[in-house]
């Protein structure tokens, strides 16, 4: 049975680890039902998005982050492809169907916006590409898909391909290794590589940066606390 197999026939749950169990007892207690987002319209024939609060403040920040597609997985089983959670002191709603996906991502109709993404990385990201709407980010993106021609790519996957080749042939063979630290480390120095004209292992700097930041949009504590990471950029 290959890794992949075994992920298929059993998927983690929330209750595969140790403490949860507290904060949903918790969660009960002091009024962690679920509930409608909000009530559609009548005679819309829409149906309400459920979902629960969780903890105050926290809400369910904390099973969001400790454990990923175990979280979305759970609570897809129990309400399905759209649910709404508490997080980070906001409302979340999560969609994990392709369609919903798409919709969402692609909508013609523009009814959704990029600002849901500025509350976490605004102030590390501040006017990025993926952080305007409209006619401005058409206008950015426009002028970034310079860099994106068939010519240039063509350059790139030559570029990425010889140094995907050349490091993965000093990963370890016959004894344990972290994948997902080597290929995280690996798609960053590509990305330093191509996209920045460094060198793959003279970037480590540029590497903690950049997961600095990304951490840094998922905080709890969002403002300057030594030791934080919201300060580590800032």
């Amino acid at each position: 049975m290959t890794v992949v197999d075994t992920i298929r026939e059993r998927k983690p749950t929330l209750r595969d680890f140790p403490g949860d169990q507290w904060f949903e007892r918790v969660g009960r207690k002091i009024g962690n039902t679920s509930g409608p987002l909000a009530e559609p319209p009548a005679g819309s024939g829409l149906d309400a998005v459920p979902g629960e609060p969780g903890l105050p403040y926290l809400g369910k920040s904390l099973d969001f982050l400790r454990h990923g597609m175990a979280f979305s997985s759970e609570y897809r089983e129990k309400y399905g492809d759209v649910f709404w959670v508490n997080s980070f002191g906001r409302r979340a709603v999560f969609v994990l169907s392709p369609e919903g996906a798409k919709e969402v991502l692609t909508t013609r109709a523009k009814s959704f916006s990029q600002a849901g993404w500025r509350f976490f990385i605004d102030a590390f990201f501040n006017r990025g590409l993926m952080l305007l709407d409209g006619e401005e980010h058409k206008l950015h993106r426009r002028i970034m898909q310079e860099a994106f021609n068939r010519p240039r790519l063509e350059a790139y996957t030559e570029t990425f391909s010889q140094l995907i080749a050349k490091e993965i042939a000093n990963w370890p063979v016959n004894e344990p290794m972290e994948l997902n630290t080597a290929v995280k480390n690996l798609s960053l120095g590509v990305a330093t590589v191509v996209f920045m004209g460094a060198d793959q292992h003279a970037s480590d700097h540029l590497t903690r940066a950049f997961v600095d930041a990304v951490r840094g949009g998922t905080a709890l504590v969002r403002f300057k606390v030594p030791g934080m990471p919201w300060l580590r950029w800032n």
